[in-house]
């Protein structure tokens, strides 16, 4: 396992300016969710991308961004979606699948992944790994198989099982999702956890800026039933504890945890 490397002073204060020249952007221009998502997630993209310098590592994790946002966004945001979890009011896309899942969704959880996993890679230097090991294609199978299941439920009109009603709905598609497999993750592999701190860290601040600057221009509503009052920042944006939980906490950790395991890195199978 490469050894654990400290983001730099100048790597957090570029990394705060570009979130800050996204928040004010977007609330002079209001461009909208799809160039909002450019901003918030694809500059962080390419910063790490440029910081790492290492093809492998910038293409691994492109794959297994590509690899994990299909199956993770369509189960997840129609469940979402129908359950009244959360919405997306406009749309630059006349279209949507299923009717339901806008495409800057696709486009958003791409981003989101690409930037939580080339950041986790930039703070390693191992870099020696396969663009696409074998571990990498058992989850590619995985996934595919998990899709088409779900695919298989929809067209058989068996709509009413992703139908999750109540204020434990975020709870419970959170857990399912992406807590059980980063706890059983990080259960086995502790010393993995360590390395995604910074990662996190950033993601979570990220996650709250953004958040609190879409639902604040419209581009996404919480109209759901929640555990805790929806979080304001005086009086800006609503997003639900959950969401800030879910999606800056434990997604990062459980994108890391799905990556590591399925990428072929033999150390790190090693408990302890």
């Amino acid at each position: 396992m490469g050894a654990n490397r400290t983001p730099t002073r100048v790597e957090i204060i570029t990394l705060t300016a570009l979130a800050l020249v996204s928040v004010l952007i977007s609330a002079l221009l209001k461009p909208g969710y799809l160039a909002s998502v450019f901003l918030f997630y694809g500059t962080p993209v390419v910063y790490f991308a440029l910081r790492l310098r290492s093809w492998r590592q910038i293409l691994r994790g492109l794959f297994f961004a590509g690899t994990a946002t299909l199956p993770f966004t369509i189960v997840v945001d129609y469940i979402g979606t129908v359950s009244g979890v959360w919405s997306v009011p406009r749309s630059a896309f006349a279209d949507r699948l299923f009717g339901i899942i806008p495409v800057e969704d696709f486009l958003w959880m791409f981003l989101g992944i690409c930037s939580i996993i080339l950041m986790y890679e930039a703070q390693s230097k191992a870099s020696g790994r396969e663009i696409i090991g074998r571990r990498m294609k058992s989850f590619l199978l995985v996934a595919s198989f998990g899709l088409n299941i779900f695919l298989i439920l929809i067209a058989t009109r068996q709509t009413a099982l992703f139908i999750w009603p109540g204020r434990y709905a975020y709870l419970a598609l959170g857990c399912t999702f992406f807590l059980i497999p980063a706890v059983l993750y990080f259960w086995h592999f502790p010393r993995v956890f360590t390395r995604c701190i910074p990662t996190v860290g950033y993601f979570f601040i990220l996650t709250v800026v953004f958040e609190l600057t879409a639902t604040s221009l419209g581009e996404w509503n919480f109209g759901g039933l929640y555990l805790l009052p929806p979080f304001t920042l005086f009086g800006i944006g609503s997003v639900p504890y959950e969401e800030l939980a879910f999606v800056g906490i434990v997604g990062p950790l459980a994108a890391i945890a799905l990556f590591e395991f399925f990428d072929n890195s033999p150390p790190l199978l090693r408990r302890g």
